[in-house]
């Protein structure tokens, strides 16, 4: 799988997508993206923005601990 070319891909979405479910998961994919290819900083930013957006969501609470981890 070519990580960075959907971490390209997520972020072109970004623009279009202000709030949301669908902007809760490009961030939790594109923070998964960055922690693969061990961008932990770049993963913990995405992901602490997903768990803000929606906060009892345990996979991304685990993703974000992964990359604090």
């Amino acid at each position: 799988m070519n990580f960075t070319h959907a971490i390209q891909d997520f972020t072109e979405g970004l623009k279009y997508i202000k709030s949301g479910e669908t902007n809760f998961k490009a961030l939790f994919h594109r923070g998964n993206c960055y922690r693969q290819i061990k961008e932990y900083g770049k993963s913990i930013n995405d992901l602490v923005k997903a768990c803000d957006a929606v906060k009892d969501d345990a996979p991304a609470q685990n993703n974000l601990g992964l990359s604090y981890f």
